[in-house]
């Protein structure tokens, strides 16, 4: 069962025009992996096509970490300094990036919006 952090992500996702325009083309997997929650998410032509729980070993071409107490101050709602942004909990905090820094760096736009849509639809269990 998909982990409750995620449901509804991939309608929100490809609903929403700046995660379109930023993940034109894109073409890979992508693990969130988040608060002790984790989901692959499959994309293709730009566009969520599966999101399903995530295990220890899942492969895929990216992988998100990050530990609940780096994410809760992220998806505060007055995050403190150095947690506004995804790139920033990644440098200097409790985040991690790994996988093909290509693809990443590519579609950074697309991976910063999935976080931040996932922060917006996150509850707390």
């Amino acid at each position: 069962m998909l982990p409750d952090g995620f449901r509804g992500l991939r309608d929100a996702a490809n609903a929403d025009e700046q995660f379109r325009l930023e993940s034109r083309g894109m073409e890979g997997s992508l693990v969130f992996d988040i608060a002790g929650s984790s989901a692959l998410l499959e994309i293709s032509d730009g566009r969520i096509r599966s999101i399903r729980p995530s295990f220890q070993f899942s492969s895929s071409d990216v992988r998100l970490r990050c530990d609940a107490e780096t994410w809760d101050r992220y998806r505060s709602n007055s995050p403190p300094p150095f947690y506004q942004d995804l790139r920033s909990i990644w440098i200097n905090h409790g985040c991690s990036v790994e996988g093909d820094q290509v693809l990443t760096l590519r579609y950074w736009g697309a991976m910063k919006r999935l976080a931040q849509l996932t922060a917006e639809g996150w509850e707390d269990v």
